[in-house]
Parts: C-alpha cells; structure tokens; sequence
C-alpha cells in the first residue's frame, strides 16, 4: 500500500467490511495500523486505509467468502439470518442496494465463511 489517508470507521463498519472498501485484506489492515491479532474495529476509531477507493469485483475471494446466487424464495432478511449478518452489512459487503431486495432472484450475495 503506497499512499495512506486517515479513515473514521463508521458504527456499522467492521474491519472486514473497511478492508473489502479499500481492496485490502483483514490482515493488511491490521498491519497498515500496527493493530494487535483478532483486533476489533469501532465508531469512532480512526484508522490508515490506502488512499484510493477502489470497488473490488464480487467474486468468491481466497480471503473467506463466497458467492450465494439468491433464488425466487429468497429474502434478503433470510440470506442474511442464514449468514449471521445484518441486512446493511450483508448489502454493503455484496455491492447491493436495499431497493435490490425486492426482486433478488439470481443476484450474488458474498457471504463470509465463519
């Protein structure tokens, strides 16, 4: 990571979903902020992310998730009960609107693996 720029984590933000932000790792993130292992990331911290905002492509990652495509039973609720996540999380991390969740057959949802 070459350029550094100070990011306030937001109450709905966790490290994983500031480092899918940024195109970083969880581990990466850590490192750029001398963080201890397993460390937590809260409303309010600030933190060093890479100064380019850039969207990663949703496809299943080495870094723990993988692609769920939704079928016509699906809710976004139940997709994300089933994941242990909540609905804003669940929408942020697969590139998602809220509005999506009215007709969400055969979208990517990225869920992470526990």
């Amino acid at each position: 990571v070459a350029t550094l720029q100070t990011y306030v984590v937001q109450d709905s933000d966790t490290c994983m979903s500031i480092a899918i932000k940024f195109n970083i790792t969880v581990q990466e993130l850590i490192k750029i902020n001398a963080l201890p292992p397993e460390s937590e990331c809260w409303g309010g911290m600030y933190i060093k992310v890479p100064s380019t905002f850039i969207l990663p492509t949703w496809t299943p990652t080495p870094q723990g998730f993988y692609t769920y495509i939704a079928k016509e039973t699906d809710t976004c609720d139940a997709i994300a009960d089933a994941s242990d996540m909540s609905i804003e999380n669940l929408l942020e991390v697969s590139n998602l609107l809220l509005s999506d969740c009215d007709n969400i057959a055969g979208k990517k949802f990225l869920i992470p693996l526990y």
